[in-house]
């Protein structure tokens, strides 16, 4: 084990310059080419002979000279891709993927069980190697982590308490607060993807600089143990970036030996003192609880955060339905309790990695509110009603196809008023209800998450001229909506940490809505509509409001995260031909090693993604 560094030491060896590879400037159109090869958009040959039509056009670039000779100018499309590494890929030193073996799975031949290799771009390799670039500090602001740690002890965060990382006389400017996100994604029509990713809170670069890949698995071919095999890996990395020092021992505790990857790195430093620590685990409500195994929201205790309950008992104020304040009679599990007995029986929560409980584990406004959560329940539930106005089971006097048009005009005005860019497009009666049975099912309007946010803001102000202030319902509507609007632009303009006005006012916005809400889902239930519906996320709605004293709900939102593995789906497609499902992490990762150091090494490389369609 190598000295650990204290004190002074600690600080000097942390200033010592970094031996960085240097930006590399070529040309324009090279780059771009490159950025689409390497983000999977088309293929090498395709690129290639991009680069040769450009050279028949009159471009003189070496570069594009470089790329059309590839493969032998074309006669052998297999050498290509070779050809393209041995030329702009010399500097290649991101950590090699570690390939694990015999990982159980489903051979999507069979359908029987049966093992093959996995590869993984394990976290602690990766910060290690991220190190010794010139990004690392852009990656992790080290400037801000001593003001995050100070503000986020103010707050009274109960996960402080005897978490063995967040102690020590250096800590504070050492320690790394750090995100785990998982998410499923098709890649191809018939099968999806589960995707880890990982990196730094304090952040707010593209998503594929603020996110590095983890592993990835394909759904068809996953079986239980499918994870539970890699997972093993991940958290024993992940307790290693939180110790500060590369391994010395393996997941099950005995000593390396020679033949392992990680032997020659083995107890010494990461990054010269640095390290990481999960402080948030994103994803939602499906990741949450069939991938971390946490309570379903369809179980009878549906919550990993208090003791609500599913169903009503009578004497009991547990029912999660419960939105009024006075009311609710559930307990909400502190850190302590959750590292005791945790409600998940998933690696991450089994005390490999110290103090991590699933209070680590934190809803988002990205799925709770806008991507067919509370808002689509708010906002359909109100266009649905000022469509069919004139009540259930009757003709209405205008057609609803026509109110709903009126309707889009005037949000579409607000849209240009308030310059937002983020517009829906096309708003249709069955992106409310089904048009034939506009009754049957509780209406909700499906938007894409950034869809929703900003069509909130168009909409409140189309809403304060269509309701009568007369009618409590309509007055209740509108309350509701403005409330919504409100909390949502404290949350967007607030700094990382609410100040403790900004928190007790989003208090209070977030109940005035609850009640409000609740109010018109009795009026919905007495008039016999299918308006209003409460559902699982009014109540870890709830929870986020309350956890937003300790952090911003905006610093974990995950719209950079859906971003990313949107992303790696694409990358996920283009190297999937020909690849069994079983195998494809294989591809994948080495092909995101060539991405990401693309965007580390190579000038405009960063620019030329962001104009890249998704």
């Amino acid at each position: 084990m190598a000295k650990r560094l204290r004190g002074f030491h600690l600080e000097k060896a942390l200033q010592v310059p970094k031996k960085v590879p240097k930006k590399t400037v070529g040309s324009a159109l090279a780059t771009a080419l490159l950025s689409l090869w390497c983000h999977g958009k088309v293929s090498g040959t395709t690129m290639r002979w991009l680069a040769e039509s450009a050279l028949l056009d009159g471009a003189q670039h070496d570069e594009l000279v470089k790329i059309a000779k590839c493969g032998s100018h074309g006669l052998h499309p297999g050498n290509i891709h070779r050809d393209l590494m041995a030329t702009f890929c010399k500097g290649l030193d991101m950590p090699t993927p570690f390939e694990l073996e015999k990982v159980p799975c489903k051979n999507p031949k069979t359908l029987k069980k049966d093992g093959d290799t996995a590869a993984m771009l394990l976290p602690h390799q990766m910060f290690a190697k991220l190190f010794t670039y010139n990004a690392f500090e852009v990656i992790f602001p080290l400037e801000k982590v001593e003001s995050f740690w100070n503000q986020a002890l103010e707050k009274g965060d109960d996960r402080f308490k005897n978490h063995p990382a967040l102690d020590g006389r250096m800590w504070k400017k050492t320690t790394l607060p750090l995100f785990l996100h998982g998410d499923g994604v098709e890649y191809q029509t018939r099968d999806s993807l589960m995707i880890y990713s990982w990196g730094s809170l304090l952040q707010q670069m593209s998503s594929l600089s603020s996110h590095f890949y983890i592993a990835s698995f394909p759904k068809s071919c996953t079986v239980p143990e499918t994870w539970d095999t890699m997972q093993e890996w991940i958290c024993w990395s992940f307790a290693a970036l939180q110790n500060g020092y590369h391994p010395s021992h393996d997941p099950w505790g005995k000593p390396l030996k020679k033949d392992s990857p990680f032997f020659l790195e083995k107890g010494k430093p990461l990054a010269k003192g640095l390290k990481g620590v999960l402080w948030s685990i994103q994803g939602d409500h499906e990741f949450f609880s069939n991938s971390l195994k946490l309570p379903h929201w369809a179980s009878k205790s549906p919550c990993w955060e208090c003791s609500c309950s599913k169903t009503l008992e009578k004497g009991k104020n547990m029912w999660y339905k419960t939105l009024e304040k006075g009311k609710q009679g559930w307990k909400v599990s502190s850190h302590e309790e959750c590292l005791k007995k945790p409600k998940s029986t998933h690696a991450l929560f089994s005390g490999v990695i110290p103090g991590l409980s699933t209070k680590m584990v934190r809803g988002d406004c990205l799925h709770i509110l806008f991507c067919k959560g509370v808002l689509g329940h708010l906002l359909g539930s109100i266009i649905h009603y000022f469509l069919y106005y004139d009540g259930v089971g009757v003709a209405q006097k205008v057609p609803p196809e026509k109110r709903l048009g009126t309707i889009f005009e005037a949000v579409q005005k607000e849209y240009v008023l308030k310059k937002i860019s983020q517009r829906v497009t096309n708003l249709r009666l069955s992106m409310v209800c089904n048009p034939k049975e506009p009754h049957k099912t509780f209406a909700q309007l499906d938007l894409k998450g950034s869809e929703t946010k900003w069509f909130l803001q168009a909409f409140a102000p189309v809403l304060a001229e269509l309701v009568s202030l007369e009618k409590e319902h309509e007055a209740a509507m509108l309350d509701a909506v403005n409330d919504m609007a409100a909390l949502i632009h404290l949350f967007d303009e607030a700094d990382v940490f609410l100040t403790n006005d900004e928190w007790l006012q989003a208090m209070e916005l977030g109940d005035s809505f609850s009640t409000q809400y609740s109010h018109l889902s009795g009026w919905a239930l007495e008039k016999g509509r299918t308006l209003f519906n409460i559902v699982m996320k009014h109540h870890t709605f709830q929870h986020l409001l309350e956890n937003a004293k300790f952090l911003n709900p905006k610093t974990h939102w995950t719209f950079s995260s859906e971003d990313f593995v949107g992303k790696m789906s694409i990358l996920t497609a283009s190297v999937s031909p020909g690849v069994s499902s079983t195998r494809l992490s294989l591809k994948v990762a080495p092909k995101y090693r060539i991405l990401l150091h693309f965007l580390l090494t190579r000038e405009g490389m960063q620019e030329a993604g962001m104009n890249i369609d998704p």
